[in-house]
């Protein structure tokens, strides 16, 4: 995901904020609407961990939902709706806790 992304960290961070809110909540169906609100609580997040906005904060856009289906994130159910695939939901704390450390590390880099 890391080695695909040129100036703006877009699907790692839409990563984070789905395993953040599947963590908190256990839920594994998302509305792009709901991606999009995850997306931009991630990207608050890591712009406060990070302590700058540098490569954070692209625009979201409705198909950012189904390009995360290449990286085996999310499934598509419907229109603009997805399912978070395992095993990001098996290891759903785990990763939410290291994905802000590796995009710091690639950013860094």
């Amino acid at each position: 995901m890391l080695k695909n992304s040129q100036t703006k960290v877009i699907a790692p961070v839409i990563t984070f904020g789905l395993l953040k809110a599947h963590a908190k909540t256990g839920k594994t169906q998302f509305s792009d609407s709901e991606i999009r609100k995850t997306y931009d609580a991630a990207v608050e997040f890591l712009k406060d961990f990070l302590h700058h906005d540098v490569h954070i904060g692209a625009k979201y856009y409705d198909a950012y939902g189904s390009r995360m289906s290449r990286y085996h994130v999310l499934k598509s159910v419907g229109h603009l709706k997805y399912e978070l695939l395992p095993p990001f939901t098996e290891e759903a704390e785990k990763l939410a806790s290291w994905i802000p450390k590796r995009i710091k590390q690639h950013i860094t880099e």
